[in-house]
C-alpha cells in the first residue's frame, strides 16, 4: 500500500490569508487535511473529503473508489460540495469530448455521521450546503454509502476495515483500522480523548502506521486534540505520522521534526505530497 498526504494544514490551511506570523511567512504551504491510500490496483481510498479536494486532485492526479468520512467539521467534509461540482455539475469528459464513465464510488462512515449529514435541509434549488451535496451525490447514483458499526471489521473488496469512536471536543470523531495483506493502518483523525473501547480494540494490534492529528504539535492550546507529547502514553514505539498543523503551533517543518525526535522516537512529521510505502 502507498499513502500520499494530500494536505497537512489545519482547518485554516497554511498560509492564512492576511497573516504575517512566523509560520505563514516561512514559505511553507499546507492544504487542508486529506490522504490518498493506494490499496491495490482496483482499490483506492480517499481519507476525508476536505474543502481543497479540487486543488488536491488536480495537483496529484489521483482517482479513488472509496471515501472515508470521520466527522462533520468543514475541514473534513467541506469537499462534499467539490465532489458534487466535479461529478454532477462539471461532468468530466475524455479527450474526445465524450462523457467519462465512472464506476460507482462508496462513502465509508458511521451511522451517526450519515444521519447527521442526511438531515432534511429544505428544497431550495440553490441549496448548496455539504448536506445537500451529500444527498445529491447519493440520489444521483454517483456514490453509495457503506454504513459501518464501530469495532466490527467489515470486508470490502480486498481490504477489511473497522471504524473507531473517539471524542473530539463534544462530538464523536471516527477513525479506523484498515487491514490489507497483513499490513495494518490505524487512522485516528481528530481526537482529544481516546475512547476506552478504542484503546482495548487497538492494543493487541501491531500497526505498520498510525496517523494522528496534532494541530498544535505539542500541548493543545484548546481541547479536542492530543499533542506529540501525549504519544508515549498511547503507543509503544509504533511508527506514528502526525499531521493537520495549524499556523497557531508557530513551528516550521524543520522545527517540528527536530522537536518531535525529542518527544517520540518513531515519528514522521507530515507535509503536502509526502509518500509512505506500507
Amino acid at each position: 500500500m502507498k499513502l500520499t498526504v494530500l494536505g497537512s494544514g489545519g482547518s485554516e490551511g497554511i498560509p492564512v490569508s492576511y497573516c504575517k506570523c512566523k509560520t505563514c511567512t516561512s514559505g511553507e504551504q499546507r492544504l487542508r487535511p486529506s490522504y490518498h491510500l493506494d490499496i491495490s490496483k482496483n482499490t483506492k481510498l480517499l481519507i476525508e473529503a476536505g474543502p481543497d479536494f479540487r486543488i488536491q486532485q488536480l495537483k496529484y492526479g489521483f482517482n479513488f473508489t472509496h471515501c472515508f468520512l470521520s466527522h462533520p467539521h468543514y475541514d473534513h467534509i467541506g469537499g462534499l460540495k467539490e465532489l458534487r461540482q466535479t461529478f454532477i455539475i462539471g461532468i468530466p469528459r475524455n479527450k474526445k469530448g465524450k462523457i467519462k464513465r465512472f464506476t460507482k464510488k462508496f462513502f465509508i462512515l458511521s451511522e451517526k455521521l450519515h444521519n447527521n449529514i442526511s438531515e432534511t435541509i429544505g428544497t431550495s434549488l440553490f441549496n448548496e450546503t455539504y448536506k445537500a451535496a451529500y444527498k445529491d451525490l447519493l440520489s444521483k447514483g454517483v456514490f453509495k454509502s457503506m454504513i459501518l458499526k464501530p469495532y466490527q471489521f467489515k470486508k470490502i473488496g480486498d481490504f477489511e476495515i473497522a471504524i473507531l469512536n473517539n471524542l473530539h471536543d463534544s462530538i464523536i470523531s471516527n477513525g479506523f483500522v484498515l487491514s490489507h495483506k497483513k499490513k495494518i493502518i490505524i487512522y485516528l483523525s481528530d481526537v482529544g480523548i481516546l475512547d476506552e473501547a478504542t484503546k482495548n480494540f487497538i492494543k493487541k494490534l501491531k500497526p505498520n502506521l498510525v496517523i494522528v492529528h496534532t494541530p498544535f504539535f505539542l500541548s493543545p492550546l484548546i481541547g479536542g486534540h492530543i499533542g506529540v507529547n501525549n504519544l508515549n502514553d498511547i503507543f509503544q514505539g509504533e511508527t506514528v505520522l502526525v499531521n493537520h498543523f495549524s499556523h497557531k503551533c508557530n513551528m516550521t517543518q524543520k522545527e517540528m521534526e527536530d522537536e518531535g525526535k525529542k518527544k517520540y522516537s518513531n515519528l514522521i512529521v507530515a507535509y503536502d505530497g509526502l509518500e509512505i510505502n506500507i
